[in-house]
C-alpha cells in the first residue's frame, strides 16, 4: 500500500482514528494526542473489541499495540485483511521494536510503527509520512508558540495577561517544574513500594497545581490514573513509566515557551 493512498489535507479533513491497547492510560495518552491533531478517535481494549469495532466505523488509520492478552495486534491485523480487501493505515506500538526494524513490522502486516512510550513528536513524525500538515496549528494563542495536547494555550494566554505578563508567569513555570519533579521522586518511589495512600496524595496534589498552570491535558491522564488508584484498580509499570513520559514532555512544553519568551526579550 503506497503512502500517496493516504494522502490528504490533514488539517482539513476529519481523520477517523481507532486506538487498540490493553492499557487505559496508553489509550488516554493516545487520544488526546490525536484529538489535539483534529481526529474522531475509539477506543478498544482488547484485539476483539478492536476487530468488531473495525467494521462497525470506517476509520482511517488504526494505532495498534503489538503486545495484548488472548489476540496479539498482529493478528487482529491479520484477520482484518483477510476480511477487507480495502483497509485503513495500519499503525504498530510496541516497546519492544525498534524503528530501524522496518521489515519485521511490515512483515507483521503493518504499514509503519511507532515506539513505546509514544510521544506528541513522534506521533507528529509518523502522521507527517501519511498526511499533508501544511497549515496545520495547533496553538489557539496568538500570544504564545506552541502545541500540543498537556497545555491549554488559549487559556494560559489568559492567565499571562491577567498575571502581569511573560516576565512575571515564568516565575511560575519554575516553581511548577521544581514541584513537579519533586513530587515524581516522590511517586516513584512510592509505586515501587506500593503505597497506595501515598500515590493518591501525590498525584491529587500534581493534578491541583497542573490546573493551575493550564495543564489541562496533563491534568486528566494524573486524574485517570487516580481515579483507577481510588477503585482499588492497578497500575502497571508500563502505565507509570508512560504517565512519567508525559509529565518529561510537559516539562519540554514550558521550557520551549520559556525559550521563546527569552528570544523575543519578553
Amino acid at each position: 500500500m503506497s503512502q500517496n493512498e493516504f494522502s490528504s489535507v490533514f488539517n482539513k479533513l476529519k481523520i477517523n482514528a481507532l486506538v487498540v491497547d490493553d492499557m487505559e492510560l496508553n489509550r488516554d495518552l493516545a487520544k488526546k494526542m490525536l484529538e489535539d491533531f483534529g481526529c474522531t478517535v475509539i477506543e478498544a481494549d482488547s484485539g476483539e473489541q478492536a476487530y468488531e469495532l473495525y467494521f462497525q466505523k470506517a476509520f482511517d488509520v488504526v494505532f495498534m499495540d503489538l503486545q495484548m492478552p488472548v489476540k496479539t495486534g498482529d493478528q487482529v491485523v491479520s484477520d482484518i485483511k483477510k476480511q477487507s480487501a480495502n483497509h485503513a493505515l495500519f499503525i504498530a506500538l510496541s516497546a519492544n521494536l525498534m524503528e530501524s526494524e522496518t521489515d519485521r513490522f511490515i512483515a507483521l502486516g503493518f504499514d509503519d510503527f511507532i515506539s513505546k512510550p509514544v510521544t506528541y513528536e513522534k506521533l507528529k513524525e509518523c502522521l507527517s509520512k501519511w498526511y499533508d500538515f501544511d497549515g496545520l496549528n495547533n496553538s489557539n494563542s496568538d500570544l504564545l508558540d506552541g502545541d500540543g495536547f498537556l497545555i491549554d494555550y488559549q487559556k494560559l494566554s489568559q492567565n499571562i495577561n491577567l498575571m502581569g505578563g511573560d516576565k512575571v508567569f515564568i516565575k511560575f513555570i519554575d516553581k511548577f517544574l521544581q514541584e513537579n519533579r519533586a513530587i515524581w521522586e516522590l511517586l516513584e518511589a512510592a509505586f515501587y513500594a506500593d503505597d497506595r495512600e501515598v500515590l493518591l496524595s501525590n498525584i491529587h496534589k500534581l493534578s491541583g497545581i497542573s490546573t493551575s498552570m493550564c495543564a489541562d491535558g496533563y491534568y486528566e491522564l494524573l486524574n485517570a490514573v487516580y481515579q483507577i488508584l481510588k477503585q482499588k484498580g492497578e497500575i502497571s509499570e508500563e502505565e507509570m513509566k508512560m504517565l512519567h513520559a508525559s509529565s518529561y514532555q510537559l516539562e519540554d512544553d514550558f521550557k520551549k515557551l520559556k525559550l521563546s519568551w527569552q528570544r523575543k526579550g519578553f
